[in-house]
Formats: C-alpha cells, structure tokens, sequence
C-alpha cells in the first residue's frame, strides 16, 4: 500500500508522468520509486514530493526541464540489443525496402524512424541492414532518425559505445565489421555512428517537430504496451500522419493495432506486425 503521507503527491506524480510521456504506472512501481523520487529532489533541490509535482506541472509549459529529465530515467525500459526480433528486420530488409526503392525511384530518398531509439542499437541496426542489400542504395539521400523521450540514453546512443551484453543477438562476423574493441566495451564504425541523426524529444509531441512528415518507414517496437488505449491511439494517430502514403509501420511482437480502429491496415503478404499506410482513401476502401 501507498503511505498515507504521501499518497496524494505520488498519485499527482503518476497523473503527471501519464500525461507528458504517456507511461501508467500501477501501484507498486508507484511506491517502488518514493527512494528514487526522493534522490531526484536532492538533486534539483526540490524539499518534498509535492514541490516535485509543482515543478513537473511549471516544466511541462516547456516541454521539459531539469526536473523532467532526472524523473524520465526512472521510469523508462531501456533494454536493447542490436539486430533485435531479426525476422522482422529480414523482412524490411529483403521486401519492404526494395518495395520503397521501387516507388521511390524517381526521388531516391528514404526516411526510417526508430521511435524509441534507446541508446541507439536498433537505427544503427537499420543502418548496417541497408548496407547488406538487397537494395542497392548508392547514390540515394537515406536518412535514419532516432528518438526517445530519455535525454542520457539519446547521448549514449550518439556515443556509440557499447557493453558486450548489447551483441548477445550478434554473430562475430558482424561484430568485427561494425565495430571496434575498447577495453571490455565495443565502438561503433565511426561513418555509421554519423549516419544515424538522433534527437531527445516526447512522441506525443512529435507533430511539433520540425521534419515531422515524409517518413517511409517507423519502428515503434515495445512502446505501445506500456500505454493505455487512449495514448496508444493518439500515438499511432501522430505516425499515420508522419507517414509518406504507402509507408510502413512495425511494432514488437505482442503489439496490434486490431482493436484500436485506426487508419492503419495490416499488411497482408509480410504480416509480423507490420502495417501501412495507404496510398490514398480510394484504394483503402477498396481493399
């Protein structure tokens, strides 16, 4: 059970993690964090859980502050590895990228978001993926993004280096190809650690970015099980609209969008949670 004392404060906390970054947390977590919580108020000075509250509702005018980024920490899942759920990733690297190079022949442009990014494993991932072909992208403007709402995670993921704990889904070869030994930690080619463009940045404020749209392709793998309905459908709502027509959407294994009505439509060929967007409301309805 929550203390008492402090019952009303952790339960304005949970109300205000919810509305800026979407995450429910349930009870026991909730009162997990009371030791957490409190280091993050020696650290900005904040003398009591209520004042904390005080200065999350004045920081969220902003977008975020010094507050807001000691609480994100604690609350996030940053748990990656490179080439991650890989038959996925075979299927965007062997179909759905060639599918976009066909359309988008005449631009020779493609635009990936990996939404969220954590420190970074999964672009760099799509990065050597577009490498390896099929499709050969010589030539072509390919932009890769990545972004999560955690600020120290986006500045590991720039770093580029990396526990060995991060590879347990690499093979030695790729390893080896890809990165460089440092001690008992691993560096990432330099040409694609500047390949990847990565941002700290809250999803559900993505529409106020600038490059928002022309996206071909979003991983948002692991995110939306984390959300309730109403923010899961918001969230998918804003990569529809960030989406070029025709473009691709990929969750993580346990994710669907069956039962939350929106534009998307399954992909009928690939499957493996993957969803498009559609050309145009003509076709959608013809299908």
């Amino acid at each position: 059970m929550l203390d008492p004392k402090t019952h009303g404060d952790l339960l304005r906390l949970r109300d205000l993690i919810q509305a800026h970054a979407g995450l429910r947390l349930e009870e026991p977590k909730l009162q997990a964090l009371v030791p957490k919580l409190e280091g993050v108020m020696r650290e900005i000075n904040c003398p009591s859980l209520s004042a904390l509250g005080d200065q999350l509702m004045r920081e969220m005018a902003f977008g975020a502050g010094k507050a807001w980024t000691a609480v994100i920490p604690l609350v996030t899942i940053n748990e990656t590895y490179f080439f991650r759920e890989m038959h996925q990733l075979e299927i965007l690297r062997n179909h759905l990228i060639p599918e976009l190079q066909r359309r988008n022949a005449t631009r020779r442009h493609l635009k990936l978001l990996s939404a969220p990014c954590s420190t970074g494993a999964e672009p760099y991932t799509l990065a050597m993926l577009l490498e390896q072909g099929p499709a050969n992208l010589v030539g072509w403007n390919v932009e890769i993004h990545g972004v999560d709402i955690d600020g120290p995670v986006v500045e590991q993921a720039k770093e580029g280096l990396y526990p060995k704990a991060a590879f347990r889904a690499t093979d030695q070869a790729q390893l080896e190809r890809w990165f460089k030994q440092e001690g008992d930690r691993y560096r990432i080619q330099e040409r694609l650690r500047k390949s990847v463009a990565f941002r700290q940045g809250n999803l559900l404020e993505m529409a106020k970015w600038p490059g928002y749209k022309g996206f071909d392709v979003i991983l948002c793998r692991n995110l939306l099980i984390y959300f309730d309905q109403p923010t899961q459908r918001r969230l998918v709502d804003l990569f529809f609209q960030a989406l070029n027509p025709g473009g691709y959407l990929l969750l993580g294994h346990s994710e669907s969008l069956l039962t939350l009505g929106t534009s998307f439509l399954p992909d009928p060929v690939h499957r493996a949670m993957v969803y498009y967007k559609p050309a145009s409301e003509v076709q959608k309805a013809a299908l």
